[in-house]
């Protein structure tokens, strides 16, 4: 057998991720067909691959289907950017009360609480006191991090995020309703006001999927294995017995919750653990020892679950078809949507059962009991599971409503009390992407569908508690809803540069700044904010404020794009006749920031983007992830992927693949790439319409 004979699926899924880029490169070098897999509409599932394999990117948390080739180059130089709200509630009252707060590191504890909003942003604290307006950071301003993040996800106090090693970063609050203020990562009120790298994340090992709520974290190593952290220093492995590691494919956090689905389509839910039992647990495991320092260290231990864990119930049989299976979930506040394999859409309540006279349920007794949903409020959902008073129900009429057609979704998305329903098309340069909004009361209401995010290649949305961020294929973001601080990121009529900027000689006793002065600043920032309207950091007679809230999806600014077209600025309304914003099917830009990932959670917001300058492409700190993790490659290796791209000599032949060859060999292959035509139908067009395609994984 040669290599042309193995199936298409086994080079695509099992072949192709296995070899460096260099290779692939030379192998799309050879014939047209092998060119078509890798190079072509096709390479979309082997650099998505690639780009969970090499990188740890989790590709269940986006609805991207193409621009994959585009993100692995640049992976590897991710930058991270923040912003949103400063502000906390006054707890001076604490201060004065606990005389323990007084205390130098607790007062300075206290004073960077107040200036930081509870560390939520991980930005310094001179950088934040210096350029915040009317409590927040209303633009996009870059974190360092350690290393290159590849996905960021927001809790409501924090910022969590994956980098490119499967390690997890972490910075805010978990609990911003526990602030504490000496500094112990044991606790969940402990402020971090920079990103740290999780004390115990060795303990976890490598991970591959991490999901937020509101107050929690989980999840999911390359051995299978769930965990879950509620402060920054306790990690603890979810430990069942009737569910082997090697079976969960994935996990979910809702508001108050955790999620796990099996390869057979099983799910199971669990609440908070009991307090007291972490703490049995974590001092068994050494934070009880004199030696350990709460401050620096952390302790991961397993926590026995069974018990505790609810099994959802199955999916109606009258409503599926044959083999239908639950491939993707996502979790709110009391509820959960599931995508299946057939490309439907289905919704189960979660909330507990209502007993008369009842209001609490949780334990407030027994302490090793769940706080949030005692083990008779859990008895009694798990009865409604079994007897079918509680069941998933479908959201296609729903669906219909709102212009996606049964079998056409590709991807569910939910926060807090609302969740978005996708439709995306394969094909990049479609206009036919649907994107639709609902909330935890939806069999009452109409879908949500906004007029600027259809047609647009809307991958995903991330909800706050009153705004909204929406991200495109193209790596475009846009925002709507309430300003909260500047949660929404589009700046602020005090400065220059942004979509929420006055126009320049507005009002008029304003002058008209430097021409130097016209763009947007970003940090590092100076003594003086240049962004300003004057030298004293104070507008130039009477800026208006920021309108409450924006209606009209308006896109995110970053540094170096060009701002200066009035008719981009936002409104306060939108009607169905305002100009749309153009779907772009070119993802690679010759400049500006490609944004690949979206957060949002309370009144903060963030994002993860790659810098699609030349200089970036150039730069060798974008290889492979061989390159990243053994360093630089022998003189006598196979040059790097980036190598290949950009060697090209004055006649314009590459010099990097080798052999060259002018067209393709191979023109007559036969085995199992024969037919790459017949191939391209194999691996799938258009959306999946219940032929058995998981949506949640086109490369199946």
């Amino acid at each position: 057998m040669t290599f042309q004979d193995l199936p298409l699926d086994v080079l695509v899924l099992h072949l192709f991720p296995l070899l460096p880029p260099s290779a692939l490169i030379n192998l799309a070098a050879s014939c047209r067909a092998f060119h078509d897999l890798i190079l072509g509409a096709e390479g979309e599932h082997v650099w998505r691959q690639k780009a969970s394999k090499d990188f740890k990117f989790p590709t269940n948390s986006t609805g991207r289907r193409h621009g994959w080739l585009a993100l692995y180059r640049r992976l590897n130089g991710s930058s991270c950017w923040v912003w949103g709200s400063v502000l906390t509630s006054d707890v001076m009252l604490l201060v004065v009360a606990d005389p323990s707060l007084a205390l130098a590191h607790n007062l300075h504890d206290y004073l960077h609480y107040r200036e930081t909003g509870n560390g939520r942003l991980g930005l310094p604290h001179d950088q934040i006191r210096l350029h915040r307006i009317q409590g927040g950071l209303p633009y996009p301003t870059p974190l360092a991090t350690p290393l290159p993040l590849v996905e960021l996800e927001s809790g409501g106090w924090s910022f969590h995020g994956l980098t490119t090693h499967g390690t997890v970063l972490a910075w805010g609050t978990m609990d911003g309703e526990e602030t504490e203020f000496g500094g112990t990562l044991t606790k969940p009120g402990t402020v971090v006001s920079e990103p740290i790298e999780l004390p115990a994340g060795k303990d976890v090992g490598e991970v591959l999927q991490m999901q937020v709520g509101r107050k929690h974290v989980v999840l999911l190593n390359s051995k299978g294995e769930v965990w879950e952290y509620r402060c920054f220093g306790r990690v603890y492995r979810i430990q069942a017995s009737s569910i082997p590691p090697s079976s969960v494919s994935q996990i979910s956090a809702g508001w108050s919750h955790s999620l796990l689905l099996t390869n057979t389509g099983t799910v199971h839910l669990w609440y908070t653990p009991p307090p007291a039992l972490l703490n049995n647990l974590a001092n068994e495991a050494g934070e009880s020892s004199p030696t350990f320092n709460s401050r620096t260290q952390g302790v991961a231990f397993t926590l026995p679950y069974d018990d505790h864990l609810l099994t959802l119930p199955e999916l109606p049989h009258r409503l599926t078809t044959k083999n239908e299976k639950i491939v993707s979930l996502a979790s709110g506040d009391a509820f959960v949507v599931a995508l299946t394999s057939a490309s439907k859409a289905y919704f189960l309540d979660l909330s507990a059962i209502e007993v008369a006279g009842r209001h609490q349920h949780g334990s407030l007794e027994d302490q090793m009991d769940s706080p949030q949903m005692s083990s008779e409020s859990r008895e009694r959902l798990q009865n409604a599971f079994l007897e079918g008073r509680r069941t998933w129900v479908s959201l296609g009429d729903w669906c219909e409503k709102g212009g996606i057609r049964e079998g056409e979704v590709t991807a569910v998305s939910a926060h807090f009390q609302g969740f978005v329903v996708y439709s995306i098309p394969l094909d990049p340069s479609s206009l036919d992407s649907r994107v639709i909004l609902g909330t935890r009361y939806w069999e009452s209401e109409e879908p949500t569908v906004i007029p600027e995010l259809q047609g647009l290649g809307v991958i995903k949305v991330a909800q706050g508690d009153y705004h909204n961020l929406a991200l495109t294929s193209s790596g475009d973001v846009y925002a709507w809803g309430s300003f909260s601080n500047g949660a929404l990121g589009l700046g602020h009529p005090q400065l220059i540069g942004t979509p929420l900027s006055a126009p320049l000689g507005q009002p008029e006793s304003a002058q008209a700044p430097e021409p130097a002065r016209r763009t947007f600043f970003m940090p590092p920032m100076p003594a003086q904010f240049p962004g300003f309207r004057n030298n004293n950091q104070q507008p130039i007679g009477r800026t208006p404020p920021p309108p409450d809230r924006i209606d009209k999806p308006t896109k995110l600014t970053f540094p170096g794009d060009d701002t200066s077209k009035p008719e981009d600025r936002p409104s306060s309304t939108s009607t169905s006749e305002d100009p749309q914003p153009e779907y772009s099917t070119d993802s690679l830009r010759s400049s500006g920031k490609f944004v690949f990932q979206i957060s949002a959670s309370g009144w903060h917001s963030g994002c993860l983007a790659i810098d699609l300058s030349p200089s970036a492409a150039d730069n060798p700190s974008f290889p492979t992830a061989r390159e990243v993790n053994q360093g630089p490659r022998a003189d006598d290796e196979n040059p790097s992927f980036e190598e290949l791209q950009f060697q090209a000599g004055p006649d314009g032949m590459g010099r990097g693949v080798r052999p060259f060859r002018i067209g393709f060999a191979g023109r007559g292959m036969r085995g199992g790439v024969v037919g790459a035509q017949r191939a391209r139908a194999a691996v799938g067009r258009g959306r999946g319409r219940g032929n058995g395609e998981d949506p949640a994984n086109p490369d199946v």
